[in-house]
C-alpha cells in the first residue's frame, strides 16, 4: 500500500474511533470554546480511561469550585483522567499524543478548559517506517518496543500486551491493512503464546517479553527474516525453527549463558514436545528441566545449579536430567561456589547489598519485629548459606538486581531463611522460600507467622498458598545430620 493510501486510511479510521463528545458541546460555562480540551481542530480525541459522562460530571464539579475560589483548581487524585489525540504531522507522520488531565482553568474571557500535560507521544513515520515514542522534557524519540502499551501506562520488559489489545490500536490496524507481513506474523504468534499460557504456570504470563521493536517488524519482509537474524545460532539447531515463536526463541536466548549448546538442543526438543516456557531464565529453567526429567521435583535445585555454575564460569550440561543428578550436581557445585565466594573481596561499598525500593515495606516491618532480620551485607549472606547448609550465599546478585530480598528469622524455635519476592502483576509481596537448615521446610505455624508479616504489608487479601514453593527438603546423608538428629537414629 502506498504512503498516500495509508494516510487516507488513517483519516477515515480516526473519525470512526474518536470518542463521541457530543454531550460536552453545550457545556454550561464552556463559553466559545469548541471543546473543553483546547486541542487542535484537525485531530480526533479518544478518552483512554474514562467515559464522556464522567468527564462532563468532573467539568461541572470543578466549575463550582472555581466560582467560589475565583481561580483554577487541581483535581483530586481520583478525578484525574487521560486522553489521546490522533493527528497528521506533515505529510506522512501519524502521531498519537497522550495527555493527563489534572485540573480545570479559567481564562481572561471567563471561559473554562481542562488543564492537561503531554506525557507521551507515539509517532509512525510511514515514509521511513520508524515508530518512536517520546517522554519527558528531553523529547528524544526512541524506538517503541512491541511489549510497550500504546496508552498512558508506562511500558517495561515485564509488560505483556496481548493481540486483542494491540488490534484495537489504530496504527496497528493500519499496519495490518497495509500488509506488513511481519506485523501480521507477530500478532498470530502472540495469539499462540496466549493460548500456550493457558496451560502452563500462572506466573509465566507476566514474564513473557521479547526485545523487538515495531521498526524491525515494519522493515522486515516476514517474521522468518527477523528470526534468522536475531536468533541465528539457535535457529541453526532446529530445522523447524520457523515453527518456534519469538518468545520461545527469546526464552532460549536468555537461558543460553547458563547452558551448553548440547543442552540447548535438548531444550529445543522439549519445547517441540510441548514444554511450557518463559522469557525469564529462572522461570524457564524451573519449567523446562522438569519437562526433560518428567519429574517436577527437579525444579527445586535447578536454578541454583545454573546460577552457581555461571558464577564459576561453567555451562551446565545434564543428561539425562534426573532428581538425583541435579541434587548431586547441586551439592558438588555448592562446595566449589563457597570456595569461589571466599576468594571474593566483599568490603566497603561492595559489601552493602542493594535492597530494591519495592522491598522497603518488608524492611520497615522487620524493624518492628525482633524475630526477623533483613540481611543487608554480602558477607552475612554468605555466612547464612554456610550456617544453614544451603546456597542462599549465591543470591548476592539476585538481591542487588532487585529480584528478591533475603531475611533470617527464629520463629517457634525454628531457625529459617526467607526469600521474599514481588509479584508485579498482583502488586503484592510474598515468600517464595522459607527454609530451615539443609533446605528443610518449617512447620505450618512458622509459615503462618511469615504470612501474618506479609498481611501487615500487603493492602489486599492474598492466598499465599498459591506461592508456596512446596519444598519439604530432600533426604540428607548421615554426615549432614546435626548431633541431636543423629542421636535420634540410634536405637534404644
Amino acid at each position: 500500500m502506498e504512503i498516500k493510501e495509508i494516510i487516507a486510511q488513517f483519516e477515515e479510521k480516526r473519525q470512526n474511533i474518536a470518542t463521541d463528545l457530543s454531550c460536552l458541546e453545550n457545556l454550561e460555562k464552556a463559553g466559545n470554546l469548541s471543546d473543553p480540551f483546547n486541542v487542535q481542530n484537525n485531530c480526533s480525541i479518544v478518552l483512554l480511561d474514562r467515559d464522556a459522562d464522567f468527564v462532563k460530571t468532573i467539568f461541572n464539579k470543578y466549575v463550582s469550585v472555581i466560582e467560589i475560589l475565583k481561580t483554577g483548581v487541581n483535581f483530586n487524585t481520583e478525578d484525574i483522567f487521560h486522553f489521546a489525540e490522533y493527528r497528521i504531522d506533515g505529510s506522512h507522520t501519524i502521531t498519537k499524543n497522550i495527555y493527563e488531565v489534572d485540573g480545570l482553568n479559567i481564562n481572561f474571557r471567563g471561559n473554562y478548559c481542562f488543564h492537561h500535560a503531554l506525557i507521551r507521544s507515539i509517532s509512525w513515520n510511514v515514509k521511513t517506517n520508524y515508530v518512536g515514542e517520546t517522554r519527558g522534557k528531553s523529547r528524544r524519540s526512541i524506538p517503541l518496543r512491541v511489549n510497550q502499551p500504546w496508552n498512558h501506562k508506562p511500558g517495561s520488559k515485564h509488560t505483556f500486551v496481548n493481540a486483542e489489545t494491540l488490534r484495537q490500536e489504530l496504527m496497528v490496524q493500519l499496519m495490518e491493512t497495509a500488509k506488513y507481513y511481519a506485523v501480521i506474523d507477530y500478532l498470530h504468534e502472540l495469539e499462540r503464546v496466549e493460548a500456550d499460557m493457558k496451560s502452563i504456570n500462572r506466573y509465566v504470563s507476566r514474564e513473557m517479553h521479547v526485545n523487538l521493536a515495531w521498526n524491525e517488524l515494519l522493515k522486515a519482509k516476514s517474521m522468518k527474516e527477523i528470526k534468522s537474524t536475531k536468533w541465528k545460532r539457535i535457529c541453526a539447531l532446529n530445522i523447524n525453527a520457523g515453527k518456534m515463536n519469538v518468545f520461545q526463541l527469546n526464552a532460549i536466548k536468555n537461558l543460553r549463558p547458563y547452558i551448553t549448546w548440547e543442552q540447548t538442543d535438548r531444550i529445543i526438543q522439549a519445547l517441540r514436545n510441548g514444554s511450557g516456557y518463559s522469557t525469564d531464565p529462572r522461570m524457564f529453567a524451573e519449567i523446562v528441566f522438569p519437562a526433560l526429567a518428567n519429574d517436577n521435583d527437579v525444579r527445586y535445585d535447578i536454578w541454583d545449579v545454573l546460577k552457581m555454575s555461571k558464577d564459576l564460569g561453567r555451562r551446565v550440561d545434564i543428561h539425562p536430567v534426573t532428581r538425583a543428578t541435579v541434587t548431586n550436581l547441586h551439592d558438588r557445585i555448592m562446595v566449589d561456589h563457597r570456595a569461589y565466594q571466599a576468594r571474593q573481596k566483599y568490603s566497603g561499598e561492595k559489601n552493602n547489598l542493594q535492597i530494591a525500593e519495592v522491598f522497603q515495606p518488608i524492611v520497615e516491618a522487620v524493624r518492628e519485629d525482633e524475630r526477623y532480620e533483613v540481611i543487608t551485607l554480602a558477607t552475612e549472606l554468605i555466612k547464612e548459606g554456610a550456617a544453614m547448609n544451603h546456597c542462599v550465599g549465591s543470591y548476592i546478585d539476585s538481591v542487588n538486581d532487585g529480584d528478591c530480598l533475603i531475611a533470617r528469622g527464629r520463629l517457634n524455635n525454628e531457625r529459617v531463611t526467607i526469600e521474599f519476592k514481588y509479584d508485579r502483576k498482583e502488586d503484592i509481596l510474598y515468600a517464595k522460600q522459607v527454609q530451615m537448615k539443609h533446605n528443610q521446610k518449617p512447620s505450618q505455624e512458622t509459615m503462618n507467622d511469615v504470612y501474618e508479616l506479609l498481611d501487615s504489608i500487603n493492602e489486599k487479601e492474598v492466598d499465599y498458598a498459591k506461592y508456596d514453593w512446596g519444598y519439604h527438603g530432600r533426604p540428607r546423608a548421615i554426615h549432614e545430620l546435626d548431633h541431636d538428629e543423629f542421636e535420634q537414629l540410634i536405637p534404644f
